[in-house]
């Protein structure tokens, strides 16, 4: 696709300038903007193909988010808008400010609704343009997330080397002095590290996977040694990471990371024998512990002094307890989207504020859309959930045609990737981010077939760049003739009088001599599996 490395900027720009955990961020405003183009040429590129079951399924919830919020924000005459649930609270607020209250939506903040609404430009767009990327494509995006969430990494650690003024925290020092990477907020940084922990292990396990691909004869090559090394010490860089972040949520989802990673190495075809499976049993194991116990030597006297804090310090219970009331009292419409900052004053009991402590979010994604949607919101993640679980089921019993072995495993780790963040999202809001929203949509786009026309990139270096990465040529000329044959007939009907020489032949690294066709010399003996069309000896003396 001719816009794979715009798309691949944009995701580099979400990670690098989407970590704000609020609406107002001029860096989120800058964002939106820039995944606009992208999104119209995504919605007009996708109103062409003919999509499957899950795509459309996928889509549609996607409209139904964004309908949800278009419907709070139509003006109901002052009649309707009494029959609804909220109309107290807003009445008394416009007579506290001298005004009457004429046509108003049923959002009681109609500002934050449309704040809200411009959040989910990036995360849209980037999940509808990965529908339209081929596996080769996606593959490259996963490298870019990779590669970026790195970088951020190394700038956490800065930041923690720094200290609390450390000119490396781009949302300031109001937090205590630990590793933000380029997030507000540590909880979120880590969700970006566990997720990244898993996109590195589903490339180990393409590599792993060609390492056995050869019987009992194990197959080890200088660049597979190479890969192995750099991104076994990437996983140990990033387990340290997890832990100098000292998020309490984070580290016990990377333990869960971690397996499964491993389950990623245990992934077979049906075409591996159990000889393989337990050879990459132990050697995956083995990774996972060094692993573990290397990148716990230095980190761990910071989680300790971390697990160490009581859980209810934070009134987690409390913002529960004041959520839940609120979203009673807005049933069934919701008091509307991005609109809990408000909501949530109105019912904050004066016993519970805390002079220190400033309720920005309910830290439960699931209680606060409830709030904020009303019954829509259950149904809209039932039928997510639904969408979730058969596509995760599929990912993991099936085997797509024409897609290499990486892509399925890479669409396997998205689908440990999304239950991870949406387990995350029960004590935190790490969704409510553009950049992990993008890592999610992205992970979401991975479990449906690319659409019939998508078109892939041809530069040659990104293909040497992918094909090391997934575990070297094999695996490449495994991929490219799968996809050939799902292609049909038509392109082999097309090449079927073209010259392809054997294996045999093929293989050999010397090219053939140049041959003046003019002069045909009775010396030279023709290999006959050529098969080229040059006159024979018999044939040029008219025997």
């Amino acid at each position: 696709m001719a816009s794979i490395y715009a798309i691949a900027l944009l995701i580099a720009a979400l990670l690098l300038g989407g970590g704000g955990g609020k609406s107002g961020y001029l860096s989120d405003a800058i964002l939106q903007f820039l995944a606009i183009p992208v999104l119209v040429f995504a919605l007009w590129r996708l109103s062409f193909e003919k999509l499957n079951r899950s795509a459309t399924l996928a889509i549609a919830l996607c409209l139904a988010l964004v309908a949800v919020h278009l419907i709070q924000l139509l003006p109901l005459p002052p009649q309707m808008r009494a029959m609804l649930p909220g109309y107290e609270v807003v009445a008394s607020s416009l007579n506290v400010a001298g005004l009457k209250l004429n046509w108003f939506p049923i959002s009681v903040s109609p500002r934050a609704t449309w704040l809200s609404l411009a959040a989910l430009l990036p995360p849209l767009t980037m999940f509808l343009i990965t529908l339209l990327l081929g596996y080769r494509d996606r593959r490259l995006l996963s490298v870019v997330i990779i590669v970026f969430g790195i970088v951020s990494v190394l700038i956490g650690m800065l930041q923690v080397a720094q200290g609390y003024l450390s000119p490396l925290r781009f949302y300031g020092a109001d937090g205590p002095p630990e590793a933000n990477g380029f997030f507000a907020n540590r909880n979120h940084f880590s969700a970006l590290v566990y997720s990244i922990i898993l996109f590195l292990a589903a490339w180990i396990a393409s590599h792993l996977r060609n390492v056995f691909a050869s019987g009992r004869a194990i197959k080890i090559e200088a660049g597979v040694i190479t890969f192995l090394i750099v991104s076994v010490s990437l996983i140990v860089v990033l387990i340290g990471a997890q832990m100098m972040i000292r998020s309490r949520a984070g580290t016990g989802l990377t333990i869960l990371a971690l397996f499964g990673g491993y389950a990623l190495t245990l992934g077979r075809d049906r075409s591996e024998g159990m000889a393989k499976v337990s050879r990459k049993i132990v050697i995956s194991f083995t990774v996972l512990v060094l692993a573990f116990i290397f990148s716990t030597q230095f980190a761990l006297y910071r989680i300790l002094d971390r697990l160490d804090d009581s859980l209810l310090e934070s009134g987690r219970s409390i913002i529960v307890r004041t959520t839940l009331e609120a979203a009673w009292s807005f049933m069934p419409t919701g008091a509307g989207m991005g609109t809990f900052v408000p909501v949530y004053a109105m019912f904050e009991k004066a016993s519970d504020v805390r002079a220190d402590q400033y309720i920005n979010r309910a830290h439960n994604d699931v209680l606060e859309f409830w709030l904020e949607a009303g019954t829509i919101s259950l149904i809209l993640m039932a039928l997510f959930g639904v969408f979730y679980i058969t596509r995760t089921i599929y990912m993991w019993r099936q085997t797509w045609p024409g897609a290499q072995a990486i892509d399925q495993t890479l669409a396997r780790s998205a689908t440990i990737i999304i239950g991870l963040l949406i387990a995350h999202s029960l004590v935190d809001y790490p969704l409510r981010t553009g950049a992990l929203a993008s890592v999610f949509a992205y992970s979401c786009a991975l479990l449906i077939d690319p659409v019939s026309n998508a078109q892939e990139t041809k530069e040659g270096w990104v293909d040497a760049l992918l094909n090391w990465l997934g575990g070297g040529a094999t695996s490449a000329r495994r991929g490219r003739s799968s996809q050939q044959a799902a292609a049909g007939g038509a392109k082999a009907s097309n090449t079927a009088d073209r010259f392809v020489p054997p294996a045999s032949v093929a293989d050999t690294k010397k090219p053939p001599l140049p041959i003046d066709q003019t002069q045909w010399g009775k010396d030279i003996q023709w290999p006959s599996e050529w098969g080229d069309g040059k006159p024979s000896d018999k044939d040029r003396d008219g025997n």
